[in-house]
């Protein structure tokens, strides 16, 4: 077995496009393939004028490390060869380099507070709207249903409580179990962020996020069937003060 990590050759960049295209479609399956594929080419650009570093194993490149200085631009390895420490190789690698290293997150134009805006500012803020009526409206429908303040409290609670864990952010939500991608598909925060994450660190155009912010409108317009049966509960007296 020869495995090696050395500096990237010309040779070497199209195996690394395909690990770029393809483990940045599975990681954010939340955005549209055509933005990857559509920048391919400007990326290239980039890796052929950084210092990439590639992970070979049996004549086949695994995974790669790009830096600028000593920013990390990107680092990737094939799904298949994921969890077998291939990172960690890449990253001790280049620290045998330089004396330290730095993760690229966001563009050097750093806003204030160092805000890392790297999208649409204004989409950004318009869509927080849509974002916390969604949640309001969810609640409008429990009571709605239900009939009952605090059953409804307490739906509303369990539902908005477990919000984090599903959203996506510390637990990717592919790698869920299916009704863990149900339920978080049913968070609006979960659609939400995607937008938050898409203009803040990953500067995605603004058309290729429109679709997640019609699913929140979606969540806006969820209580509209039941709002006549809150109407006639409202006006009943039978059912004023019911808990």
């Amino acid at each position: 077995m020869t495995t090696k990590i050395r500096v990237m050759k010309e040779e070497d960049i199209d195996s690394i496009m395909d690990i770029w295209i393809q483990e940045n479609i599975s990681a954010h399956n939340f955005i549209d393939e055509k933005y990857w594929k559509t920048n391919k080419d400007k990326v290239q650009n980039q890796i052929l004028k950084s210092k990439t570093f590639v992970y070979e194993d049996e004549n086949e490149i695994k995974g790669f490390i790009g830096l600028s200085g000593n920013y990390i631009e990107g680092l990737f390895v094939k799904s298949q060869y994921q969890r077998r420490g291939i990172g960690k190789e890449l990253l001790k690698h280049c620290k045998g380099i330089f004396w330290s290293l730095i993760l690229k997150v966001y563009s050097e134009n750093e806003a204030a507070y160092n805000a890392p805006i790297n999208g649409n500012c204004v989409f950004l803020f318009l869509t927080l709207p849509f974002y916390l009526l969604a949640y309001q409206s969810v609640g409008i429908t429990y009571v709605a249903v239900t009939n009952n303040l605090r059953l409804s409290l307490s739906a509303g609670s369990f539902y908005t409580a477990i919000g984090f864990t599903f959203a996506g952010v510390t637990y990717p939500v592919f790698a869920m179990p299916t009704l863990g991608c149900i339920f978080a598909n049913l968070l609006p925060i979960h659609h939400w962020l995607k937008i938050g994450l898409g203009q803040t660190l990953l500067g995605i155009p603004v058309k290729y996020q429109l679709h997640v912010c019609l699913v929140l409108l979606l969540f806006c317009l969820l209580p509209l069937p039941f709002l006549p049966k809150l109407k006639r509960n409202a006006a009943d007296e039978k059912c004023w003060g019911k808990y």
